[in-house]
């Protein structure tokens, strides 16, 4: 199966997995979908299609491909929904930017809507909210390799655990939600960091 991103359009697949599956596509679809954009920091510096090229990224697409799913998914036993934010909705200091920021804190509130909507079909709804991720590629990688010293400070300093955190350890809490060991889990918003946020 490939899950993918091609030019911007949007695609999607119906598809059943094992178990031993579901690791490896959590992974690859954060690897593809956590991707670093360059925004406006500061809102003053913001402008209109910043806003919305957040909104369609981080919210809007979630939402559009939710609709897609619910009727392969309506009626079928264990379905169910994560959804990924990111700590920039919990924390506006951790934000890369506002725009990013408050399309997460939407994601997060839709995530609950969304659980109260989907429960009369047995759907579960709920949202991941990854902390500080070192993903090849992304700009925490990207920091590192141009700032090795300044990179190894911050981690020292800022991360109790003395790193930041795998894909894979965000796609281990992703599989647990989607399986039946979590199925009294609705509507929730679960925040995998090592730091708490202030």
């Amino acid at each position: 199966m490939d899950l993918g991103v091609r030019g911007g359009e949007q695609f999607s697949r119906t598809c059943n997995l094992p178990p031993e599956g579901w690791a490896r596509v959590a992974v690859t679809t954060y690897r593809e979908f956590k991707a670093d954009r360059i925004l406006a920091e500061q809102n003053f510096d913001s402008t209109d299609d910043d806003w919305r090229g957040a909104l369609e990224r981080n919210l809007i697409q979630t939402v559009r491909m939710m609709r897609r799913a619910l009727p392969h998914m309506n009626g079928r036993p264990g379905a169910a929904v994560i959804n990924v934010a990111s700590i920039s909705g919990w924390s506006p200091q951790l934000a890369m930017s506002a725009q990013y920021g408050a399309a997460k804190v939407a994601l997060i509130f839709d995530t609950e809507r969304w659980a109260l909507e989907f429960v009369p079909h047995g759907i579960r709804v709920n949202t991941v909210s990854p902390g500080s991720i070192l993903v090849e590629g992304n700009g925490w990688d990207r920091y590192r390799r141009a700032n090795p010293g300044y990179f190894e400070d911050y981690v020292r300093h800022g991360f109790p655990m003395g790193r930041l955190g795998t894909a894979e350890e965000i796609a281990d809490v992703i599989v647990f939600l989607a399986s039946p060991r979590a199925y009294w889990i609705n509507g929730r918003t679960i925040l995998v960091v090592a730091t708490p946020p202030r």
